[in-house]
């Protein structure tokens, strides 16, 4: 016999195909649709009761047969009663007897009813639905697909919202068992015994119908990621014509670049003749303007002179001859210079005006070639920071496309993962080699330990333990987990693992289900989906 706690889960049957799982699916869908139709038609469409009238004719048979209201404790008993006590053939003839006895069939087929239909539901949940109509989301990480991840959501609020409804039901299935007996207190109350059946019917009927939404989700869960993979392509192409683009336009750059260095070359080589001419005429100008300052002191020297002369002409100093005539002859010597400066001066002064215009004409020039160069600079630079931008533009384009090749790929392998047969067989065979249940639990335990915190002594004074371990021993259990974690310095997670391995040792029939349970009681509902998601528990819900 094989260890505690080491069995293998159940085998199923791997489906051949996921329209054949699809169609398994909807077959016991309809079956519980059918058996809820076909309870409904026999026992509420058409039918009203008069439960104070059958209350009435309750007494009148309890008075015949000489018991009180709480002799009989369910519908069971008074059939049986019916069958061995007399009853007044007026009484055993009357509408409400025979409403009383339609009562009585009603509870009969509903209490055999709802257990086959709730274990119905519960398998097409565990055994079927939740094993192979999935999103494998996790396969997609860490991409992050709308279709996946609408499909994975969809499937968690469908966990949730069949979790709830199937609660629900288990707990009108308990206000039922109190309104059962006594069987009088069961007619009286009919009205709201009624509404109960009527009520998990009718949350039978809506589990399958979200349970049917989820097969369909699921049937058309590979032409969505079809559609994905379809945008993408779509999109990629978009963005390989706009790299295309991008390169046109980093071509056409270059180009321009490379013809207008061809003409800055031009520019630049024009330019430098023009600045040697530049400062060839300024030379000549200098030196013109050199020569006229020149002769200006030389005239300015003469005229002086003359002046000079003049008056020594003028003076009343008598003179010789000779010495009247050597002045006259100075005098018109300086005269005769004067006339000459005149002459030189007059070219020069010409000279001069011709170099000024040409050197402006040269300076003008060369101030417009160099702002040319200047502008034809600035255009390549401000071109090659394009080339730059465009550049940084294609590589981030070419990582997008990249990240969407990464994305297409995912979702053509969960594309194929849906479709394919043998991967179907494939994950069931990996469940079935799954690790043993004593690994799984103590690798649930791990995982709480690391997500409860402080709340550690809430889990483990509400865990189930089997034998029965008091409230008294439990918090001792506490007390001394404290004072080995204070002496030893130890973390909350750590205590946190020390009180469920002490559990695992004190329950003997501990197992991944009741931690959820347990999680679900404290209100710990993401920790408990965690887990419910990471272990792959049968039968949560029941």
């Amino acid at each position: 016999m094989p260890p505690r706690g080491r069995q293998r889960k159940r085998d199923i049957k791997t489906p051949p195909s996921r329209q054949a799982e699809h169609r398994r699916i909807n077959d016991i869908i309809q079956e519980v649709n059918y058996g809820i139709r076909k309870f409904n038609r026999t026992h509420f469409e058409g039918k009203s009761v008069d439960y104070h009238a059958c209350s009435e004719c309750m007494d009148k048979l309890l008075e015949e047969w000489d018991m009180d209201k709480d002799s009989l404790s369910t519908w069971k008993e008074f059939i049986d009663t019916t069958n061995t006590k007399t009853i007044d053939k007026k009484t055993k003839k009357s509408a409400q007897f025979k409403t009383l006895l339609h009562l009585c069939h009603r509870a009969r087929d509903f209490e055999v009813m709802v257990p086959v239909m709730r274990n119905k539901l519960v398998s097409c949940v565990n055994d079927h639905v939740s094993k192979y109509c999935l999103s494998f989301e996790e396969d997609s990480r860490p991409h992050e697909v709308t279709p996946i991840k609408d499909y994975d959501t969809a499937i968690a609020s469908n966990k949730v919202e069949i979790e709830e409804k199937l609660n629900t039901v288990n707990h009108s299935i308990l206000r039922y068992g109190e309104l059962k007996s006594p069987f009088y207190k069961f007619v009286f109350d009919g009205q709201e015994h009624g509404t109960l059946m009527e009520d998990i019917t009718a949350t039978f009927s809506e589990v399958s119908e979200m349970l049917k939404k989820w097969v369909e989700d699921d049937a058309s869960y590979p032409e969505k990621l079809n559609q994905e993979i379809q945008f993408n392509n779509s999109y990629k192409e978009k963005m390989q014509d706009e790299i295309a683009s991008l390169h046109d336009k980093k071509s056409h750059n270059s180009q321009q670049i490379d013809k207008m260095q061809r003409s800055r070359v031009k520019l630049e080589k024009e330019y430098n003749i023009y600045k040697q001419e530049k400062i060839k005429t300024k030379r000549r100008l200098e030196t013109v303007e050199l020569k006229i300052e020149r002769l200006g002191k030389e005239r300015e020297a003469s005229s002086e002179k003359l002046e000079e002369q003049k008056g020594k002409r003028g003076q009343k100093i008598p003179k010789s001859p000779r010495e009247k005539s050597d002045l006259e002859r100075q005098i018109d010597k300086c005269q005769r210079d004067l006339e000459l400066f005149d002459e030189r001066e007059r070219p020069m002064k010409r000279q001069r005006s011709r170099l000024k215009k040409e050197h402006k004409e040269v300076s003008d020039r060369t101030y417009e070639l160099k702002v040319e160069v200047v502008t034809l600079r600035h255009k390549q630079f401000e071109l090659r920071k394009e080339m730059d931008n465009i550049d940084i533009e294609i590589s981030s384009i070419q990582e997008r496309i990249a990240s969407i090749d990464q994305k297409t790929e995912v979702i053509r392998k969960i594309r194929d993962m849906k479709l394919l047969p043998t991967y179907l067989r494939k994950r069931h065979l990996e469940k079935r080699n799954e690790p043993l249940v004593e690994d799984k639990l103590q690798d649930a335990c791990q995982y709480v330990a690391h997500s409860i915190g402080d709340d550690w002594k809430r889990l483990y004074d509400r865990l189930p333990f089997i034998p029965l371990r008091d409230g008294s021993r439990r918090q001792r259990d506490v007390e001394i987990m404290d004072l080995i974690a204070a002496k030893r310095d130890r973390t909350t997670e750590e205590q946190a693992r020390q009180s469920l391995d002490k559990w695992r040792w004190f329950n003997r029939q501990g197992d991944v289900g009741q931690l959820i349970k347990t999680l679900r009681k404290m209100h710990k509902v993401d920790i408990a989906r965690k887990l419910e998601n990471k272990f792959m528990i049968e039968n949560v819900y029941g």
